[in-house]
């Protein structure tokens, strides 16, 4: 699934971990304190070893569980980490870092992005204020181009961090074309580039969008010149600057 927003991979560890200090490792929160300490210096296989004997001891742990299956996954097991949240989600719905975790890991798989959508929701009902959430739900919304996409990409845009980030706004111009709303799309489109400072991408996809969506082709050709401008000398957009040229030729 591409994801429109990077640097922004949550850890759940900080809410399963909230653990009294000084428990022994014969007991479940013992482990689970020791686990804590090897994945913090990135020893993942310590660290399920630890989560694992913690689930042992006390099988209903639902911190347990969740921090087994986020070791599993670290370690690339992951049958055994979705096996993990699920079992942490069925003894108690209400665990944020339950949800989350089953949501995060169902939405590496798009056959599962509907069981995803339906996890990272109750996450953020559980959460409302948790932006990662928000984050992940975007992307599975927007993979699967969801009706849904633009009210949580909105949603997003309402957090100061996000306000004028040119990546969302990108994407809920392309949200918009496809829910038929052109009027709001040509707008997050322009709020795109302002926000990008004229990144080449970003006037690529206006000049489209005017071409495609709108009868103003001598604004679609202002971009397109604007995005050859840029891209002069840039190999990396040969491709583009081909399409775009072939189509100013059709164009005048």
């Amino acid at each position: 699934m591409r994801r429109f927003f990077k640097g922004l991979a949550a850890t759940v560890l900080g809410v399963i971990c909230l653990l009294p200090a000084g428990c022994g490792s014969r007991t479940a929160d013992g482990c689970l304190v020791k686990a804590k300490e090897y994945a913090d210096s990135g020893e993942w296989k310590e660290a399920l070893k630890q989560a694992r004997r913690a689930v042992e001891l006390e099988p209903d742990n639902v911190s347990g569980l969740v921090f087994r299956a986020v070791a599993s996954e670290k370690c690339g097991e992951r049958d055994l980490a979705l096996d993990s949240a699920l079992q942490a989600v069925k003894i108690n719905p209400e665990s944020f870092a339950a949800q989350y975790t089953l949501g995060r890991l169902y939405a590496s798989d798009p056959a599962r992005y509907a069981d995803a959508m339906n996890a990272l929701e109750q996450a953020l009902r559980l959460k409302p204020d948790d932006t990662n959430t928000l984050v992940a739900l975007c992307n599975v919304a927007v993979a699967m181009r969801s009706r849904q996409a633009v009210p949580y990409l909105l949603m997003l845009k309402q957090r100061p961090e996000f306000a004028k980030n040119s990546a969302l706004d990108n994407q809920l111009g392309i949200s918009y074309v496809r829910s038929g709303n052109f009027n709001a799309a040509k707008r997050a489109f322009m709020d795109a580039c302002r926000n990008s400072k004229n990144n080449p991408g970003m006037l690529y996809n206006m000049g489209v969008f005017m071409d495609r969506y709108t009868s103003s082709k001598a604004n679609a050709r202002g971009f397109y010149k604007f995005f050859l401008k840029q891209t002069q000398g840039k190999p990396e957009y040969a491709a583009a600057r081909a399409r775009v040229e072939a189509r100013l030729r059709q164009m005048n």
